[in-house]
């Protein structure tokens, strides 16, 4: 990253090349080697925009990065994990204020992985201390929920009084907030099918007026820090218990369970951290209904990056309506209104999004390209390549195989109808393995303990499909046809 970044909880520099001392903690050594290379990151996406010619996306995201280069948080190394220190901080103050113990404060540690082969867990260790990993891709699936959110609640607060009591009523009569379903969904299908085919956290962003891009920049500070918080308490509260032996790939061991008790105690006690923080600043109205709000959009983000990518084990978390439901009950009753206004309109658009079974609603490039409804970098065509691999995505067993056949006629190749033929008897790794998959590999992706997404998947058929001599014109619409195959024959039920 070329900077230090201080340790969490100290604010003292700690290089990420320097030398393991025999006082830090399990925990703090695996967090000092997994801050991705943002910097990197960074001159992907400004390489993309110039190639795109998106100049005014470019002059925004160079502004961010001047804006940032002037800020107390630059100490951090990046502004992402600037943000999750001082959020982690945050919420540890809160924690501490409820009477959590000092000694489990000190010792969990939170990063971000740009991996989506976990959401959000908590890992661990045997000497006491944790480690929370937080994909990038919550952070991106927060976004446009909070922005939606805010655009129904900027819309109720521009009316006159009167006419706002009114449309408060008829609201809640209704049982939600009349924001258009179809542009949530919309705006979250083409993030998750960026997220499944390319690995790519593409959003489509709305626009908002002034006012409504505070709202969703407060709602989104109080959903980041619940996610966080959620992790932090699973450690405070000594849930689950250090692993032994082999780890999975990755080191990723979930503590989140579909233990009931312990999701919600994780869950109570980050929305009253949460809460405690933000009555403690005193600057935030309506402390109790953001905060709120800002847990369900956070549990809400969960579930779609957890149901709407993974194949296997991906679902760590119970699902949102659950753990909504439980945590209104400690909520004061303007907030517990507010939010059910929301939950009402969101999870539809959200289970929608996160579907790809035959026959699922798609993403509609024809309504949205070149649309005043959203604003993106990508050309028309983009968009209509991601409606394209949706349908795909879509499609049942038997238009894939006879379309993976027809992709062998035109190029030749026997591997792909070989694979078809192993998929079709219910062997799935002699597919894998006839698409090119290394048997290593293919051992990796069939073992049932570990987490898997949809991405995974196809990049690693992908790239065995080349080295058979695919050409790599076809290489990824057969690696989309492919994977599809492999999540009928191995996708978790529970998913």
């Amino acid at each position: 990253m070329g900077k230090d970044r201080p340790i969490p909880g100290t604010g003292q520099p700690l290089s990420q090349g320097g030398a393991v001392t025999n006082e830090e903690n399990l925990a703090l050594q695996l967090w000092r080697t997994l801050e991705p290379d943002r910097d990197a990151w960074s001159e992907h996406v400004r390489e993309r925009l110039a190639e795109l010619g998106a100049e005014a996306h470019l002059s925004r995201f160079d502004g961010n990065a001047a804006e940032w280069g002037d800020s107390p948080w630059t100490h951090h190394g990046s502004p992402v994990a600037g943000m999750v220190q001082e959020l982690a901080g945050q919420v540890k103050n809160g924690m501490a204020a409820l009477g959590a113990e000092p000694a489990r404060l000190s010792t969990v540690y939170v990063t971000t992985t740009l991996q989506h082969d976990v959401s959000a867990q908590l890992q661990p260790f045997p000497d006491g201390s944790g480690l929370v990993t937080i994909a990038d891709s919550v952070f991106g699936l927060i976004s446009p929920l909070a922005r939606h959110a805010a655009a129904a609640l900027d819309r109720l607060n521009s009316r006159p009084a009167p006419a706002r009591i009114a449309r408060s009523y008829w609201a809640a009569a209704r049982g939600s907030l009349a924001e258009d379903p179809d542009l949530l969904f919309a705006l979250l299908r083409y993030y998750t099918v960026n997220q499944r085919v390319f690995g790519l956290a593409a959003n489509l962003v709305r626009p908002l007026t002034t006012r409504a891009e505070n709202i969703a920049l407060l709602i989104s500070h109080f959903a980041f820090q619940f996610v966080i918080g959620h992790e932090i308490a699973h450690h405070v509260l000594a849930h689950g218990s250090a692993p032994g032996g082999a780890q999975p790939s990755g080191g990723h061991l979930p503590v989140c369970s579909e233990d009931q008790r312990r999701e919600l105690e994780a869950d109570l006690l980050a929305h009253r951290a949460v809460l405690a923080e933000a009555r403690a600043g005193g600057s935030v109205a309506h402390p109790s209904v953001l905060a709120l709000l800002g847990a369900f959009v956070a549990m809400v983000a969960i579930h779609l990056s957890e149901r709407g990518l993974f194949l296997r084990y991906g679902f760590t978390h119970p699902t949102a309506a659950s753990r909504a439901e439980r945590l209104y009950g400690e909520a004061d009753p303007q907030a517990r209104l507010v939010t059910r206004l929301f939950t009402n309109a969101l999870l539809p658009a959200v289970e929608s999004a996160a579907t790809f079974a035959p026959g699922a609603t798609v993403f509609d490039a024809d309504r949205y390209a070149g649309s005043p409804l959203i604003d993106t970098p990508q050309p028309s065509q983009y968009l209509h390549t991601i409606a394209g691999c949706d349908r795909l995505l879509c499609r049942p067993p038997g238009f894939l195989m006879t379309k993976l056949g027809e992709v062998a006629d035109v190029t030749g190749l026997p591997a792909l109808r070989a694979g078809v033929a192993a998929i079709d008897s219910g062997d799935t790794g002699g597919a894998l393995r006839s698409w090119g998959v290394r048997p290593d590999v293919t051992a990796g992706l069939l073992d049932a303990a570990q987490p898997l997404t949809f991405h995974t998947v196809l990049e690693e058929i992908r790239k065995g499909l080349l080295r058979q001599g695919l050409p790599a014109e076809h290489g990824r619409l057969s690696a989309i046809v492919a994977a599809k195959l492999v999540e009928f024959n191995i996708a978790d039920p529970r998913q």
